[in-house]
């Protein structure tokens, strides 16, 4: 299996150690955190137990914290199964980094909007994604991690960024405003390490069929 590729490892740990450093809540010792703590109840049923969103702040809440989720947990999984260096890496700083963000999301809802109640669990979406990274083979894990990574992080991006320009919560506007350079670290990153794998199984590729490697 694919180990210590020449990806120069230290260049994408100080890209992702950047990105979390920009954050500047307290270490949350790395347990994700649970949104519905000292949040006001709805009195939406469906909104208490789905986190429904009625707005686009909420809407835009209830998407970090379903991305935020997802990234622990499937970053739980990559850490454990894959046998890549850099996956490993990678996987454990957004364990870290989305852990701390989520934290903060939770603060920021308590404080700004009291009255909506964010989600508890995973939606189908993202679920699915994890169900899909969990039922993937040694050969399979890296590469579903690394595409899962690559599109979860280019659309939480450009959530931020759609916030930023048309959002109506001046706070959230500045949250969204402080994670976007991150979320955009983590992109590229996870955008290097994509390449490097390619390049690597470009290389074993080209092997093969050269007849003096044989």
């Amino acid at each position: 299996m694919l180990r210590k590729l020449a990806l120069g490892t230290s260049v994408l740990a100080l890209l992702l150690l950047a990105g979390c450093n920009q954050n500047t809540a307290s270490n949350t010792g790395g347990q994700p955190a649970d949104l519905t703590d000292n949040a006001p109840a709805s009195n939406d049923a469906t909104a208490e137990n789905n986190g429904t969103a009625s707005n686009p702040t909420e809407t835009f809440l209830q998407n970090v914290a379903l991305t935020d989720m997802y990234e622990v947990q499937a970053g739980q999984i990559a850490a454990m199964r894959s046998q890549s260096d850099d996956v490993q890496q990678f996987a454990k700083q957004m364990v870290d980094a989305h852990t701390q963000h989520l934290n903060e999301l939770k603060k920021m809802i308590v404080k700004d909007m009291p009255g909506y109640k964010p989600p508890m669990q995973l939606d189908q979406t993202h679920q699915a994604l994890l169900d899909d990274l969990q039922a993937a083979n040694a050969q399979q894990i890296d590469p579903r991690y690394i595409a899962q990574q690559v599109d979860t992080h280019n659309q939480a991006l450009y959530a931020m960024r759609m916030y930023m320009k048309s959002g109506d919560n001046p706070d959230i506007k500045a949250f969204a405003q402080q994670s976007a350079p991150i979320v955009t670290m983590h992109l590229q990153a996870i955008n290097a390490i994509d390449r490097a794998h390619r390049g690597h199984l470009g290389a074993q590729a080209s092997n093969v069929g050269n007849p003096r490697t044989r």
